[in-house]
């Protein structure tokens, strides 16, 4: 199962979401260049001074995903959803992380049924808080159109999500549309 992650490039489910919200502190331009060894103790020094921040335990959760340290990474997210429960940018650098330890070769089967059920929980969660978050409507359509329908797959939803995604942005729209070709099934 292919997904776009959150900085835009083509990948196993889901690359850290450092590119989507690029903020002013040197982590945030560090983790959008993707230098996430850099990145970490800049993180983990303004962790230090304050250990309740959400965006700074996303991007903790990011360096994590980064050296495939994928249950340090949701444990970070969870911190960072529980510092803040409004974040769509939390609640997304946990479906993100979640769905990397999806479709990870670790995870058995019956914890696959659960991260799928976990992941579509935080999707959902960050398109009530973002309706128009690009890359969890694009992970939403991916996860419609790859997850077998005992968890909620379904090709003509992933279908509908592509053309809800596709009035926010035609692009990444047709990315989804491609992977949905390139696995034999064809678009309408």
């Amino acid at each position: 199962m292919q997904f776009f992650g959150r900085n835009g490039l083509l990948v196993l489910f889901a690359l850290p979401a450092a590119a989507q919200t690029v903020g002013t502190s040197p982590a945030d331009k560090l983790l959008a260049d993707g230098h996430y060894r850099r990145a970490e103790p800049v993180v983990r020094a303004a962790l230090g001074r304050t250990p309740n921040d959400a965006h700074y335990l996303s991007d903790l959760s990011i360096v994590d995903w980064a050296f495939n340290r994928l249950d340090n990474a949701i444990a970070d997210s969870e911190r960072a959803v529980a510092a803040d429960q409004g974040s769509a940018e939390a609640h997304a650098h946990l479906a993100d992380a979640i769905g990397s330890k999806l479709v990870s070769s670790t995870a058995g089967t019956f914890e696959k049924l659960s991260l799928a059920h976990r992941f579509r929980k935080e999707i959902d969660r960050t398109l009530e808080l973002d309706p128009n978050d690009v890359d969890a409507l694009q992970d939403l359509a991916q996860f419609y159109w790859n997850a077998p329908g005992m968890v909620g797959g379904d090709r003509t939803k992933a279908r509908q999500t592509a053309d809800k995604l596709f009035t926010i942005s035609p692009f990444r729209a047709a990315s989804a549309r491609t992977d949905f070709l390139n696995d034999g099934g064809g678009v309408s």
